[in-house]
């Protein structure tokens, strides 16, 4: 029981030394978070912030909890809990397969429009090199 009381604490010392770094490098500039919910044409991701939140939240609630309850035991994670966060994350998944699907519409549209030209005309690939002539 002592074992796994000193293993339970050195995890939670451990990881916040680890949180201590990460917040002090956030601090000093070396991690750059101005990305940290953006897409990459700088637009603001609502399912990021959404997954970002409910992440912190869920993790706060339990650290809470570990010390709240004061036996040295780690609190049970509800499945509930661990679905609502399967949710989120999967809404970040989608929003990034409807983004990547418009943006290679995009794409397809571009093209299109690049190879008519003003009057109208569609430029057409050359046509290919007629075949020898046999004698």
């Amino acid at each position: 029981m002592a074992l796994k009381v000193i293993t339970a604490w050195g995890l939670v010392v451990f990881v916040g030394l680890l949180v201590g770094i990460i917040l002090w490098k956030i601090l000093t500039g070396k991690i750059d978070l101005t990305k940290l919910v953006s897409e990459t044409n700088g637009d603001a991701s609502m399912s990021r912030f959404q997954f970002l939140v409910f992440t912190f939240v869920i993790v706060l609630m339990w650290v809470y909890l570990f010390f709240y309850n004061g036996d040295g035991k780690f609190p049970d994670i509800p499945p509930g809990v661990l679905g609502l966060m399967g949710i989120s994350g999967g809404s970040y998944v989608v929003s990034k397969g409807i983004q990547k699907s418009f943006e290679s519409e995009q794409a397809t549209a571009d093209t299109r429009r690049s190879n008519v030209t003003a009057g109208g005309a569609v430029n057409a690939p050359p046509p290919p090199p007629a075949p020898p002539q046999i004698d």
